[in-house]
């Protein structure tokens, strides 16, 4: 087990004091188990066996993830997804670095370096910069925009929370794509699945899944193009001219 460096703060913590004791208890428990940088797997049933390995039995994959929600709610935990595996990162952690990372931060990029506020020496890495902010500002106004869109086509009510918008950033973070392409996408699956057995597939963890996305990005362009697009509106109001 790595040794961690425990603040005082974490005592008058108005967030931390605001979860429930079992939510606190997770939450602590998490902080012996995660990488230097606050990262580990999201999965409720790898979590449980991680943090309690000594009552397996007694705690419920249902509870960890009862727990997990109400960690992130309170901003002390982000949630992502990454190559479509759900992952976490203790927000504010600032542990001195003395291993590589072991999961991808947010950004899906694995960081070599991060800051280091302990005071400390982070050794031969140097100190860590995981880029804790995690999006820049205009890509994730770009992804909102993106998710509205995907709402407005499928009639859903997908939220703003950061395991879409994560999902969606890392897609418009690649070379090559931008937010226009991906909507121009987003009208041409919505067209071509509609009233089909893949409509229900119009959601955030299938259109933008790694290994699906090059495909449905590439074909954003076919002549299967959607007669009614000029209806729908962009998050910003402005009709899709292009598809007239």
């Amino acid at each position: 087990m790595p040794t961690r460096l425990i603040r005082e703060g974490i005592l008058d913590s108005e967030n931390i004091n605001s979860l429930s004791w079992p939510s606190e208890l997770f939450y602590r428990r998490l902080m012996s188990v995660v990488d230097d940088y606050g990262r580990f797997s999201a999965n409720p049933t790898i979590l449980r066996s991680r943090c309690y390995p000594l009552q397996v039995d007694k705690v419920k994959d249902k509870q960890i993830t009862e727990w997990l929600s109400e960690c992130v709610q309170q901003g002390l935990i982000l949630h992502y997804i990454v190559d479509e595996k759900p992952l976490l990162q203790i927000n504010k952690f600032e542990q001195r670095t003395r291993s590589s990372p072991k999961y991808p931060g947010p950004d899906g990029q694995v960081t070599v370096k991060c800051p280091s506020n302990d005071g400390l020496d982070g050794g031969e890495g140097g100190a860590v910069d995981d880029k804790k902010a995690a999006k820049n500002g205009k890509v994730k106004e770009e992804a909102i925009e993106c998710l509205k869109t995907l709402n407005a086509l499928s009639g859903r009510c997908y939220r703003e929370v950061d395991t879409n918008l994560s999902i969606i950033s890392q897609r418009l973070e690649e070379v090559g794509v931008d937010k226009e392409g991906v909507i121009q996408m987003l009208i041409h699956k919505q067209k071509e699945w509609e009233g089909t057995e893949f409509e229900k597939y119009l959601r955030p963890e299938t259109l933008f899944a790694k290994s699906k996305f090059e495909g449905y990005y590439a074909a954003r362009n076919d002549s299967n193009k959607p007669k009614s697009a000029a209806n729908y509106r962009s998050a910003t109001g402005e009709k899709l001219e292009r598809w007239k």
